[in-house]
């Protein structure tokens, strides 16, 4: 019996596989076409140095860094929270700031 571990070089015919994630460039990707500033997207550079990738629950700890580091309040409206994880899943969530 085959082992898993031999799939990935049988079908690409025994050549080098390998695999990389980098969230970092997908964020950076998603700021240049939202044209936000690169302190806008701040909190998730940092939380994603200081925790890593949590799929969906690093939207609330961009919130939880927002709450702390930030002193003046959004203005109300709707906020955009989005989060990658495995397998390049997006969850997005709507929320409402009230200002």
């Amino acid at each position: 019996m085959s082992q898993v571990s031999d799939v990935p070089g049988r079908v690409v015919g025994g050549r080098d596989v390998g695999a990389r994630e980098d969230v970092g460039e997908i964020v950076e990707a998603v700021g240049e076409v939202l044209g936000l500033a690169e302190e806008q997207l701040a909190p998730s550079y940092d939380v994603l140095r200081d925790v890593g990738n949590c799929s969906s629950a690093t939207v609330l700890l961009v919130l939880e860094r927002l709450a702390q580091t930030v002193d003046v309040p959004p203005p109300a409206g709707p906020v955009v929270a989005m989060a990658l994880g495995p397998g390049l899943t997006l969850y997005t969530v709507l929320l409402r700031c009230r200002g």
